[in-house]
């Protein structure tokens, strides 16, 4: 994709986000998926997955403050935290804030994702994989919590 020119999401047909594609940190198809990360001026750095934003430097936090504070605040004493996805890092990152959880396993399809998000997308995760609580799991996540695992507190799904 060349710089300097128009990013159209392709999830629907008759609707969607366009993005001005000021540079390409990152294009490649991986094992799973078609991942691209660029940068646009309004949003920050964009990543997309088979042609659909999945998050922006900009607006990030909305979702992962949500969907990760308001359970772990209700449920009031989790210590074991299963994330489905989320490669990004950005709930991870949310949840190792909360100093009462002992474990957080990440369960991620797709390596590539976590390996370019850890390069190019360094403030969602902030650091948090190298959180000594963390572990990760590269397997797609319905197998995971289709099979007896360890009990969990909370289960998020990132994305």
């Amino acid at each position: 994709m060349a710089e300097n020119t128009m990013w159209h999401e392709t999830l629907h047909d008759q609707f969607g986000q366009y993005f001005a594609v000021d540079n390409v940190l990152y294009h490649e198809k991986t094992d799973h998926q078609d991942l691209i990360i660029f940068e646009n001026a309004a949003f920050g750095r964009v990543m997309a997955l088979d042609g659909v934003v999945q998050t922006t430097e900009r607006d990030e936090f909305i979702y992962h403050e949500m969907m990760t504070h308001v359970p772990l605040l209700a449920h009031g004493h989790a210590k074991h935290i299963l994330i489905i996805g989320g490669g990004d890092g950005a709930m991870l990152r949310e949840v190792t804030r909360h100093k009462n959880v002992e474990t957080i396993t990440m369960v991620e399809i797709d390596a590539g994702v976590v390996s370019f998000c850890r390069q190019y997308l360094p403030n969602h995760n902030a650091g948090s994989y190298d959180d000594p609580r963390f572990t990760l799991v590269l397997a797609d996540g319905v197998n995971v919590v289709s099979q007896p695992h360890q009990p969990v507190d909370g289960l998020m799904s990132g994305g």
